[in-house]
């Protein structure tokens, strides 16, 4: 796992990026009109109130924590080349809802929960993600490249490699009829 190798703390989603995330959430939308924002789903409305409630403290120290974890990727990218990992940890959640609650029987945040990968990778380091396969029900499954900030061209250079060897582009996903 990345937090056993990388010095990645794994509460990094609870403390670092869900606050960050909730906080500007709620602030792009403080100024709308409420009928507007009416429309949104009901997991919305629970992000900007939760949002809400974090106190401008807590903003301040998960931006520090940020930090703290941008540079503990600069230090693994002077040991390895790029990172690869998946793209998102499901490959489907309900129409209209913001993610999942629950992977393989383990509760997660539904708003972020479903892309811990992902979320790990915003301490500042480029990233691209690309199809690699299909899950067993033929959905689409993706595969990221994380490469440290302003070295895009070692992600460029994985991607073509891997889709030369395993080209995609002819393969759809089967979509369900209705």
């Amino acid at each position: 796992m990345l937090e056993d190798h990388a010095g990645i703390d794994s509460e990094a989603l609870e403390r670092t990026i869900k606050p960050i995330a909730y906080i500007e959430q709620a602030a792009a939308v403080a100024g709308r009109e409420q009928g507007k924002l009416a429309r949104s789903d009901n997991d919305y409305h629970r992000v900007i109130a939760r949002g809400r409630e974090y106190r401008g403290t807590d903003y301040v120290e998960a931006t520090y924590r940020r930090t703290q974890l941008r540079s503990r990727f600069v230090e693994l990218f002077r040991r390895v080349n790029v990172l690869v990992t998946p793209t998102v940890a499901v490959t489907r959640s309900q129409p209209a809802t913001l993610g999942v609650d629950e992977i393989e029987g383990r509760s997660v945040d539904r708003h972020l929960g479903w892309s811990p990968f992902s979320c790990r990778s915003s301490g500042g380091s480029a990233a691209a993600t690309i199809p690699c396969g299909f899950d067993q029900q033929g959905l689409p499954v993706g595969m990221q490249i994380i490469a440290p900030w302003l070295e895009e061209s070692r992600i460029f250079r994985v991607a073509a490699a891997f889709e030369a060897a395993r080209p995609w582009r002819e393969r759809w996903p089967v979509f369900a009829a209705g």
